[in-house]
């Protein structure tokens, strides 16, 4: 099965039956880092812009009509 998974995914399948097999399989693996980017969806961030004008309105009416303690 994890065969199959590796040929879906184009990935790679490694059977190591012993400590020298995993050794060789550590050793032939190249460590990368994948960087993707990713669309992000913008009403979070309108969201937040929001509720901080909106704090800031209410601290200023609170200013303004001397309601703050």
């Amino acid at each position: 099965m994890l065969e199959q998974i590796a040929q879906i995914t184009d990935g790679a399948y490694f059977n190591a039956q012993s400590e020298r097999d995993l050794r060789a399989v550590y050793e032939s693996l190249s460590p990368q880092l994948v960087v993707k980017p990713e669309k992000m969806e913008a009403t979070s961030i309108f969201a937040g812009v929001s509720i901080f004008m909106l704090l800031i309105g209410g601290a200023v009416s609170l200013w303004w009509f001397s309601r703050a303690p």
